[in-house]
């Protein structure tokens, strides 16, 4: 929108330059707010873990900084607790070895877990009733919940690829526009249609990628087909070389979340779709409509934001709903 800027102030349109850069900002905010809401699920559960554990050496009870957790460690964790570490639970002189664990925020299963000696328990999950003694057997980032974060840092340092053509897309848009404005001018000799069009031409949306083929497994054997897959799925039982080559990895082993992952996946570009199909319209009816000088400066900048602040309310969609009690609602 910079070009566009420039452009109505150069004519004189101040007013009009000041409301698009107004309007720039409010989008940015929310856009801003709403990449925020995206990580806020993992900013709590990353604020709720103990900072400081109950661990079991040489026979007694210590109390240690959960940066300073082994594996290995006898990890205690009293009712009401949040379990520190991936690992079995084991059985404890005193301790009877069986509770019931909430470990939705981790799989997403509605209701409280048994464990029993022998059971696996998640780092981020809580402890309801009885307490539990578990050896770690993956602590800090090797949990099920660091890879989670983990993934999601390395999901926001590079741009994917649906980002990057919208980007490119964007750019020829940019060509396109300032030829119609050329164009506008050459054939109206009206310096202001011209602008108009470069203005409404600011909205852009993103692009789908077509179907992919999805490759589930859970050995070292399927590690090659996982990396050369277009969508590899390693379940959450498999091995540690499956998850790595793996782009998705469930955590628990119901294929029904993978089913749900699908679903989520069609939605966002069902999304996307509708985002970059809108967008194309607004452009192509605001440009003709500029053109014939029936949009001035200032009404082509509030149709160009208003296009872009519907694109962003309309990703907002894909954002999970919580409900009072704290589960979560996809919305439809």
């Amino acid at each position: 929108m910079t070009i566009a800027i420039v452009a109505a102030a150069a004519i004189g349109e101040f007013f009009t330059a000041l409301v698009i850069t107004l309007f720039v900002l409010v989008a940015d905010v929310l856009e801003g707010r709403t990449v925020a809401r995206g990580r806020t699920a993992i900013r709590q559960l990353l604020d709720i873990l103990p900072q400081t554990v109950a661990v079991r050496r040489a026979g007694a009870v210590v109390e240690i900084a959960a940066g300073d957790l082994v594996v290995g460690d006898a990890v205690l964790v009293n009712p009401g607790g949040r379990i520190p570490v991936d690992g079995m639970v084991i059985v404890g002189h005193s301790f009877v070895g069986h509770s019931f664990v909430d470990q939705s925020r981790i799989t997403e299963e509605s209701m409280p877990v048994e464990k029993v000696v022998g059971a696996s328990v998640y780092a981020g999950s809580i402890n309801q009733s009885g307490a539990l003694e578990v050896r770690a057997e993956q602590i800090g980032r090797d949990t099920s919940f660091g890879k989670i974060i983990e993934a999601v840092e390395r999901a926001e340092r590079p741009r994917a690829p649906v980002q990057r053509l919208a980007d490119r897309l964007a750019a020829y848009l940019v060509y396109f526009a300032l030829g119609a404005a050329s164009l506008t001018f050459l054939i109206t000799r009206d310096i202001r249609s011209a602008i108009s069009v470069v203005i409404v031409a600011g909205a852009c949306g993103i692009v789908a990628d077509g179907r992919v083929v999805a490759m589930v497994g859970d050995g070292v054997n399927d590690a090659p087909a996982l990396t050369e897959a277009q969508v590899g799925v390693a379940m959450g039982s498999g091995s540690g070389v499956a998850r790595e080559s793996a782009d998705v990895a469930l955590l628990g082993n119901d294929l029904v979340a993978f089913t749900e992952t699908l679903a989520i996946a069609r939605r966002t570009r069902r999304i996307i779709w509708q985002n970059f199909s809108g967008a194309i319209a607004v452009d192509l009816i605001g440009m003709g409509l500029a053109a014939a000088g029936m949009l001035n400066p200032l009404l082509a900048a509030f149709t160009h934001v208003t296009s872009e602040l519907l694109i962003i309310l309309n990703s907002t969609r894909l954002l999970p709903r919580f409900l009072p009690n704290g589960v979560k609602k996809v919305s439809g």
